[in-house]
């Protein structure tokens, strides 16, 4: 029998996004590929996890809530403790297929810093960011100068 077909019969079935590529014959070296609005994205290595949750989702015959990145889920959750409605929130991050994707997926605005795994090269290739900057400290230096922009605008 051939799992990674058998995989993606089951996801077809309990995760229609998911499409399941193998690159080698063992489930820790199988990138599982999910779409939505930020494209179709690799999660490398990540087969133990999803096997797992496919096994729990064929015996259950139910489909499964995915939590964490990059499904909307842990986004939309954030906002509604928080009371913040999605124009008043982003999401900072340097993975494009992670976290820029959870942001995209669930509407919000998002800010691809360059101090991490990403590169400007992944930005062209990935779901399109808002806004992009060299790291944290470039994030930060723009934010302080927007407050102080503000603070002047209303002191006049």
């Amino acid at each position: 029998m051939n799992w990674v077909a058998e995989l993606d019969r089951w996801a077809a079935d309990y995760l229609p996004d998911m499409r399941i590529a193998e690159e080698e014959p063992m489930a820790r070296h199988t990138s599982f590929r999910i779409g939505g609005p930020a494209r179709r994205m690799a999660f490398p290595e990540s087969g133990e996890q999803m096997v797992l949750l496919l096994s729990f989702a064929r015996a259950c015959g139910a489909r499964p809530l995915v939590i964490g990145k990059p499904e909307p889920a842990m986004v939309r959750l954030a906002l509604e403790r928080t009371g913040f409605a999605p124009d008043q929130a982003v999401m900072v991050g340097d993975r494009l297929y992670t976290d820029i994707a959870a942001g995209v997926n669930a509407g919000i605005d998002t800010v691809f810093v360059l101090s991490g795994e990403g590169t400007m090269a992944d930005a062209a290739a990935g779901p399109p960011p808002t806004w992009i900057f060299d790291g944290i400290a470039a994030l930060h230096r723009a934010w302080e100068t927007a407050r102080r922009q503000r603070e002047e605008e209303s002191a006049r």
